[in-house]
């Protein structure tokens, strides 16, 4: 993966993550743009950055009490440090080391997605968003982005579950708007109305990621992880 990315697509890629590991709907807050500006400036390489946000934000959430929204900061020491080993590494051998962090994810989720084409009905109204889903995994595989295999495979999910999102009949919607807010509980009075209607997409992504597994990245991942 190339460590030349513009800042515009290392921020991008990052927030796609960031977006992923956080329960709420904000995505980088100004702060966090400070830190991945400063990690692009150092020539921290992106896979490295990507893989050391997402096991320290795994290890944070099962505190007792993790940091409120997982800001980046509270992840700032674990980056840095593998981020400088990183460069270190490269400047002592002068090569990057390629890795494989989502490819195999990618992969599997290809063939889910196949199996799950074949297997549904005529008429499923998740047929068509899965049948794009398909195009955009076989085009990643045969032409990786610079971002990397997790990032594309984050990317298409979430666009995957929007999908099915807007198609619930608009009740069945309703319900599940009203319930998600019930569940936040005194936090949505707190919220900003953008942060507001991002919890509520992304807990919407969540539960029809339970209903409809197939490209839940969390499944995929600890399949492959194994």
């Amino acid at each position: 993966m190339s460590t030349h990315l513009p800042l515009s697509a290392y921020a991008e890629a990052l927030g796609e993550l960031v977006q992923h590991v956080r329960e709420e709907g904000n995505v980088l807050s100004s702060i966090d743009q400070h830190l991945i500006a400063t990690w692009w400036e150092r020539g921290y390489p992106l896979d490295t950055v990507l893989r050391t946000v997402r096991v320290t934000a795994e290890r944070l959430k099962k505190r007792k009490r993790p940091p409120r929204g997982l800001p980046l900061k509270s992840m700032a020491t674990a980056v840095e440090r593998e981020g400088a080993q990183a460069v270190a590494r490269h400047a002592a051998t002068n090569t990057s080391v390629e890795l494989d962090d989502g490819a195999s994810a990618l992969s599997v989720a290809h063939g889910d997605v196949c199996a799950a084409l074949a297997a549904r009905r005529l008429g499923d109204p998740s047929s068509g968003p899965l049948a794009q889903a398909e195009a955009a995994l076989a085009a990643e595989i045969a032409h990786p982005s610079q971002a990397g295999a997790y990032v594309a495979l984050l990317r298409i999910a979430r666009l995957y579950y929007d999908s099915l999102v807007l198609a619930l009949p608009s009740a069945r919607r309703t319900a599940l708007r009203d319930e998600l807010r019930s569940s936040m509980g005194d936090a949505a009075q707190r919220m900003s109305p953008d942060a507001f209607e991002g919890t509520i997409m992304e807990l919407s992504r969540r539960r029809l990621q339970q209903e409809d597994p197939v490209l839940d990245p969390r499944r995929l991942t600890e399949e492959t992880d194994g």
